[in-house]
């Protein structure tokens, strides 16, 4: 690639296996994927043959037409030696693209932005620069994971949470819609911990368990959609006083520069063993299973929010092949 590469080219990896999977991204989006992640790295630039490679998919013929029109649209800058880094309009086409990771940021915002008044629960995003800084502020915080998923039919989803357990006594605060004074008030006074809300289209499950492991569940009332989203909350984000004991952070940073990649590689443990759990039930009571189209890892990267995509699918993947190819044999999260 160009001058200035970094030591890890995950960005371009996780992009190619995305270009090659998602047919039904466009090959725009992917090709943004590949050269903010690449530049993100370390990478001045990154060359029409590096994208041709990366994309995975069309003819050079094609991918060219596609960055010519980029760089008309200010989308990508080209440089005299055909080389391509990709302008501010083109890292905010980037993000509206995928609708999916900023519902899973919006959820998170949702739970954890500072709220000086309480009816005014649902942060008030003006414009992407707005949204970009709160999910910054956010990744200082945390480390996400998220995945989207759907069952293999359609399943009557008040039998699920019985099934699950949900709906029993473990559930400390069936605290009313999501965006009601209610719900947050219910999430604060039980530490965040076994909480049920709802809103219009999803029943959210809330879930914390020390030193700083957040799970949501959200199940649609549709019977079909499921998204899982997990997080390790660092210590002085949770309280200022447990800071100076911090557990999560100083395992974190005693891995030095590779700290962040070793603490989403538990995460995603973490996250798969609740996904594991519907699904058992799931197939073992209602005969359906789950099927995941998208797994998405949030972090900070030198100190710019980074949204890279472990896996996406158009067709979907069997959470039991998932679990092989990321947890067990960690293909997808390798770093060089």
């Amino acid at each position: 690639m160009g001058k200035g590469r970094g030591t890890s080219p995950i960005y371009v990896q996780e992009a190619r296996a995305t270009a090659k999977s998602g047919r039904g991204r466009s090959t725009s989006l992917v090709v943004l994927a590949i050269v903010y992640g690449a530049m993100l790295n370390g990478v001045d630039c990154v060359r029409f043959s590096e994208i041709f490679n990366a994309v995975g998919r069309g003819s050079k013929g094609s991918i060219g037409n596609t960055l010519n029109r980029m760089v008309k649209d200010g989308l990508l800058e080209r440089d005299g030696r055909g080389c391509y880094k990709v302008t501010d309009k083109g890292i905010e086409t980037l993000l509206r693209g995928n609708r999916n990771v900023v519902d899973l940021l919006n959820t998170m915002l949702m739970l954890y932005a500072d709220r000086q008044d309480p009816e005014d629960l649902i942060p008030r995003i003006s414009g992407i620069g707005d949204w970009i800084s709160k999910v910054s502020a956010l990744l200082d915080c945390a480390e996400v994971i998220g995945a989207v998923a759907r069952f293999s039919g359609r399943i009557n989803v008040d039998d699920l949470i019985t099934a699950l357990g949900l709906n029993n006594s473990s559930v400390v605060a069936k605290a009313g819609e999501v965006d009601s004074k209610e719900c947050y008030e219910a999430l604060r006074s039980q530490s965040w911990s076994n909480v049920w809300c709802w809103d219009e289209e999803y029943h959210y499950f809330n879930f914390f368990e020390p030193p700083g492991y957040n799970v949501i569940i959200k199940l649609g009332k549709d019977g079909v959609d499921a998204l899982f989203l997990s997080a390790l909350i660092y210590e002085q984000c949770i309280n200022e006083a447990e800071a100076a004991d911090a557990v999560l952070s100083r395992y974190r940073d005693g891995f030095g520069e590779s700290g962040r990649f070793i603490m989403t590689r538990l995460l995603l443990t973490h996250l798969m063993g609740h996904m594991a759990m519907v699904d058992m039930v799931a197939r073992s009571r209602l005969g359906v299973g789950l099927v995941v189209s998208e797994l998405h890892m949030l972090t900070k990267v030198k100190g710019k929010p980074v949204i890279m995509p472990i896996v996406m699918s158009s067709q979907g993947i069997d959470l039991g092949s998932l679990i092989m190819n990321t947890v067990l044999k960690g293909t997808s999260l390798t770093v060089n």
